[in-house]
């Protein structure tokens, strides 16, 4: 079995977005299309799925042509680390998304409406 990498989804954007997995990334997709059906512009960005917040070492060398990295990763210590991670690499370039769902878990919970316990 082959160890966990990152993916990595060359569109031809300026401005990555990054995931901690799949689901989450796949839960922007469809909250994209849900939003804005007309124009998704779902190939104007690149995108990079962690696999794993472990990952994250991986992921900095790939983010460095980008002007603008988004940061979509769990409201939680490893997510909150991880993107912790990037900013020290990357500083202005980098804008942390996650409090746009901060009620929940992650992304895939916010499409579902799974608020995380207190």
């Amino acid at each position: 079995i082959a160890p966990k990498d990152i993916t990595h989804i060359r569109q031809q954007g300026e401005k990555c977005l990054v995931f901690e997995g799949f689901m989450d990334y796949l839960s922007f997709l469809t909250l994209r299309m849900k939003n804005c059906p007309t124009m998704p512009d779902l190939d104007r960005q690149d995108y990079v799925i962690l696999n794993s917040t472990a990952n994250v070492s991986k992921a900095i060398d790939v983010l460095s042509p980008y002007e603008r990295i988004h940061c979509m990763l769990d409201n939680d210590k490893a997510g909150f680390e991880a993107t912790r991670a990037i900013e020290l690499e990357y500083s202005y370039r980098v804008r942390d998304f996650s409090h746009n769902y901060r009620e929940y878990s992650d992304l895939n919970d916010y499409l579902c409406g799974r608020k995380q316990e207190q």
